[in-house]
């Protein structure tokens, strides 16, 4: 498995137009979220995930608008920023004018987390682990064979800086410090490959905060 946890483009809030509690994209935002999805045109994704907060939705929007035919992308309040109540309610109206092909989880309504770090492990759960290893990767017997190479699954996430950093520590399991400083630049790549070798769970980082995509205009 394939995985791509990004954060959303640049919103309104970073350059004080917005301060609301769900800023959509700045201008330059959605240049980088234009960006963000030419570079992902020539990869097809599986899964489409987006927190319900409409800058990371919007993110998504523009990648799965690269993509052939019109991808599902699932809303998932559990990707929300850190801080964030996922019981929230979103501009689903406002979601819909930008991207007509949305499903939302119900799974907000039926639990309560105690913390963020909770609520990553949750979203961890229902958006990776059911395409990963409980689904059956290819399993490798010896790790010395060549290249790891693992199913053809490619999943998405578009969700928040510090939120992103919650989700790649648990995928390293390596324990979150809210004093570390995890960089997430605006619209960044997190490339992940998810595999099996020896009925052991493995994880390799393939890139980490890579925003190259994004010209020296919009950076």
């Amino acid at each position: 498995m394939e995985l791509y946890i990004v954060r959303h483009g640049q919103s309104m809030a970073q350059t004080k137009e917005d301060t609301s509690c769900d800023p959509h994209l700045s201008q330059k935002g959605l240049l980088q979220a234009e960006a963000l999805g030419d570079r992902f045109s020539d990869i097809h994704f599986d899964y489409i995930y987006a927190s319900h907060q409409s800058r990371a939705l919007q993110t998504a929007v523009e990648v799965a608008k690269k993509q052939t035919g019109k991808p599902l992308i699932t809303v998932v309040p559990e990707l929300a920023e850190c801080g964030v109540n996922p019981l929230w309610d979103c501009d689903v109206d406002f979601h819909k004018s930008v991207y007509d092909n949305l499903s939302y989880t119900k799974t907000r309504l039926e639990n309560i987390y105690s913390n963020d770090i909770e609520r990553s492990l949750s979203a961890l759960k229902l958006c990776v682990f059911p395409h990963a290893y409980e689904s059956g990767f290819t399993k490798i017997s010896d790790s010395n064979e060549g290249p790891v190479k693992s199913n053809e699954v490619n999943v998405l996430i578009a969700a928040h800086g510090m939120y992103d950093a919650y989700l790649l520590s648990h995928l390293v399991n390596f324990p979150f410090d809210v004093n570390m400083v995890v960089e997430q630049h605006n619209t960044c790549v997190n490339h992940l490959s998810l595999y099996m070798v020896n009925d052991i769970r493995r994880v390799k980082f393939i890139s980490f905060n890579d925003y190259h995509h994004l010209s020296e205009e919009i950076v």
